[in-house]
């Protein structure tokens, strides 16, 4: 298997410093990110869950290696913000970590990334989904939050019209794509959607 992991050095000098004072951070950092990207299991640094393991335990402070451990356990389906409070409470140190000095501007943003998405930022998906099973009042509450987080959201904008429109809000769902024109019309599929209206 791969036996060369980069370091810090070889992450400068692609332009993406990392920020942590362990060698073996940057290192293992690589590790799980190569086989997230290849989707396997290297035995040489303990597969993906030993190798998490060891880059909490050589930097427990180190962003990047907190963001990809968060990043992965929200796209899979078993833990929630919203359920889990110890989940809750990693997401939560992440972004005070990401708050830290001497971070890169890239660095913070990948925190904020997971924290969006870990705390429902996929809700104008979910929205939809909602409508579809016709779970009219749910639908609109997510697409709602959705469009509170994002205004530029198009499947919040796509989903409460199909509530306004499922429940016979007609006008009040042509008043709200007036309203918002600005917002929902940088949405390609949106635009082509509505414009053929």
């Amino acid at each position: 298997m791969h036996s060369k992991w980069r370091g810090s050095q070889e992450w400068r000098r692609m332009g993406m410093p990392l920020t942590t004072g362990s060698e073996e951070a940057c290192k293992l950092y690589d590790a799980i990110v190569t086989q997230y990207a290849g989707w396997y299991d290297d035995p040489s640094v303990g597969g993906m869950g030993g190798t998490l393991s060891k880059l909490a335990a050589a930097d427990p402070n180190f962003v990047m290696g907190q963001v990809v451990t968060n990043g992965l356990e929200a796209l899979g389906t078993g833990r929630s913000v919203k359920l889990d409070s110890s989940f809750k409470a990693d997401i939560d140190r992440m972004v005070q970590l990401a708050k830290g000095a001497g971070l890169t501007e890239r660095e913070r943003k990948h925190a904020s990334a997971v924290a969006l998405f870990a705390d429902g930022y996929i809700l104008g998906m979910h929205a939809f989904g909602l409508e579809e099973m016709n779970m009219y009042a749910l639908a609109e509450e997510a697409a709602r939050k959705a469009l509170d987080l994002n205004p530029l959201d198009g499947w919040a904008t796509h989903s409460i019209c199909h509530v306004m429109e499922m429940t016979g809000r007609q006008q009040e769902g042509i008043k709200m794509m007036e309203e918002t024109d600005k917002n929902w019309t940088v949405s390609v599929y949106e635009k082509t959607f509505y414009n053929g209206l």
